[in-house]
């Protein structure tokens, strides 16, 4: 359970955090240089938005994981990059409709129990978007449950830290402050939100693809960029058979290479968070099922279980092989995790 120091500490993590404080305060200018520039700042808008958007994930991503958060770079600001990024702004231009719509009509309390209701929604739909990379999955009112009750009591932080979000948005909106001080709360809000969402997925174990690489020395890095055209190729052929309705062969074609592998784990890693990407995660749960039977046998007890954390949040239907449940029940015993032996022994 989370107390007032933890809850003090997120909220000030933006303030704390260099690279945070310093996208947060780029970002302010530019929206608000966005807003003075007349015509031309629409198309600086079309620049920003995307960029920010992504920029939230990967903080979600980076304390999710337990690592440094990533200064913006110029690599954000281009359209192709990770458009499943962007999906955010649906439920928050949704929001931004709403309460618009209820304050015009001068519903304020319906107004800001939406606007609270969307802050507390958020860093969930980030959590899911982090995890599955599924634009879908991240406005599905279930996954989002699935997240929050895995969350448990530190859903109770995600829940208070949104409230003084809101709370600090409302009170500098009424001050008529100057647009650069506004757009600043606003984005503080909102990459606050994506901070503790990560930081409540840290807390609670789940594993998730990052985007933040870790450093590699120079005499490595022609090694590891062979492996991942290698890779690629391998996962091209798999999505063409899978696209033409070939699911068994695509995911077989990817299991012989993984069996050839020197780094079967490795190999399994990175098979598995990029066949998520794709539209259906059929294929991804079955090449997952065998991944969790080789940390199984692996003894890789924390791993597997981060694992079928995961699969089950891309789909709450998956199930393990049946010859690996009753291994798997014994890990989640060690690792004292009744939820996990409840769902194991069901």
């Amino acid at each position: 359970m989370f107390g007032i120091r933890e809850l003090i500490a997120e909220l000030l993590y933006p303030f704390r955090d260099i690279a945070i404080l310093l996208a947060m305060v780029v970002f302010a200018a530019l929206f608000s240089l966005s807003v003075w520039a007349g015509l031309f700042g629409l198309w600086l808008l079309l620049a920003i938005i995307p960029a920010f958007f992504q920029y939230l994930l990967i903080v979600v991503e980076a304390r999710a994981a337990g690592k440094e958060v990533p200064a913006a770079g110029v690599e954000l600001f281009s359209w192709v990059q990770n458009l499943w990024g962007l999906f955010p702004l649906v439920l928050i231009g949704a929001a931004v409709v709403t309460v618009y719509l209820l304050v015009t009509a001068d519903q304020y309390y319906f107004a800001g129990m939406a606007a609270a209701l969307i802050f507390m929604a958020l860093p969930a739909s980030l959590a899911v978007l982090a995890i599955t990379h599924s634009p879908v999955e991240c406005l599905r009112p279930t996954r989002l449950w699935l997240v929050a009750r895995g969350w448990g009591p530190y859903y109770l932080l995600v829940l208070a830290v949104s409230l003084v979000a809101v709370t600090i948005l409302y009170l500098v909106i009424e001050a008529g402050l100057p647009i650069f001080y506004t757009t600043l709360a606003i984005l503080y809000g909102l990459l606050l939100q994506a901070s503790v969402s990560g930081h409540a997925l840290a807390k609670q174990g789940t594993s998730i693809e990052l985007s933040i690489p870790d450093p590699v020395l120079p005499d490595e890095s022609e090694l590891l960029e062979r492996a991942k055209r290698d890779r690629t190729i391998i996962l091209n052929h798999a999505y063409g058979m899978v696209s033409r309705g070939n699911r068994a062969g695509g995911v077989r074609h990817v299991l012989d290479a993984i069996s050839d592998s020197s780094d079967q784990v490795e190999d399994y890693r990175w098979f598995f968070a990029e066949m998520l990407r794709w539209d259906s995660s059929d294929a991804a749960l079955l090449v997952a099922q065998k991944f969790i039977s080789l940390l199984l046998i692996e003894g890789l007890d924390q791993e597997a279980a981060k694992m079928i954390v995961r699969c089950r949040y891309v789909n709450p239907d998956f199930k393990l092989l049946v010859e690996d449940r009753q291994l798997a029940r014994r890990m989640a015993e060690r690792l004292h995790d009744p939820e996990l032996v409840e769902w194991l022994s069901s």
